[in-house]
């Protein structure tokens, strides 16, 4: 009876040592979604939501989960298609959002907002030398645009939100755009420079500048209206 006693205690305390240092027991089950031609969104019970661009010249992913997520990914990106990845683009730096980034090869191009890259480099995630060329090859201030056409992305920075580094990344031929943790509330975790008080601003800057979106993809969970997006940056405003 003992020995059972300490067992389960051994048991126990290892499963609450995994959930401590944010690492599910249960492996990530990936889900596809098609949204529209050549675009699909992966989602999974604990990371944040990858979006698939697939161009003629390869494919772009929005996001890319968690380090251990990556791999699986990585698979599920090649039943999807078999052009290769070609390019990266993270909402900001938080391990659920680029973990997956050094499971992609060296020659992809990865893509931050300047100060999210600045914080990826000091992550866990990238501290190995084989895990290095996950970390972001191009960064921008303000704003990028990445090709031409219909295939053109438009990544935009307006300040401070859940992060101090938020990205709102939009997909002109599709209409569609993935707002990261902004997105939908108040999501802020200040030692990463979010900001409550300038969340609202930050938030209504990206309402009124951003346009041609009809779908937005939060950071996590189901697909939202630009209206739900518009009208939550006004509550925002209204509760200052």
């Amino acid at each position: 009876m003992k020995r059972g006693i300490v067992l389960g205690a051994i048991v126990a305390a290892g499963a609450l040592a995994a959930m401590i240092v944010g690492q599910p027991l249960d492996p990530p089950k990936l889900t596809v979604e098609r949204l529209a031609d050549e675009l699909h969104l992966i989602t999974d019970q604990y990371d944040g939501n990858t979006l698939v661009l697939i161009r003629a010249e390869g494919v772009v992913l929005i996001d890319t989960k968690s380090l251990r997520a990556g791999p699986l990914l990585l698979e599920e990106v090649r039943r999807i298609t078999s052009k290769p990845v070609t390019h990266i683009l993270n909402t900001h730096h938080h391990f659920d959002h680029v973990g997956g980034n050094p499971s992609f090869p060296a020659a992809v191009e990865v893509v931050a907002q300047a100060i999210a890259a600045g914080r990826m480099i000091g992550m866990d995630e990238f501290s190995r030398p084989e895990r290095r060329h996950g970390l972001a090859d191009r960064t921008f201030t303000d704003t990028l645009t990445l090709f031409p056409g219909p295939d053109a992305i438009d990544l935009y920075y307006f300040g401070p939100a859940h992060t101090d580094g938020d990205a709102f990344i939009v997909l002109r031929g599709p209409g569609v755009m993935h707002a990261g943790h902004t997105f939908p509330g108040v999501n802020v975790v200040a030692r990463d420079g979010g900001s409550r008080e300038a969340y609202p601003a930050t938030m209504s800057r990206a309402a009124s500048t951003i346009t041609g979106v009809r779908t937005v993809v939060p950071g996590h969970g189901p697909l939202k209206t630009w209206q739900e997006f518009v009208e939550s940056a006004a509550a925002l405003r209204r509760r200052q």
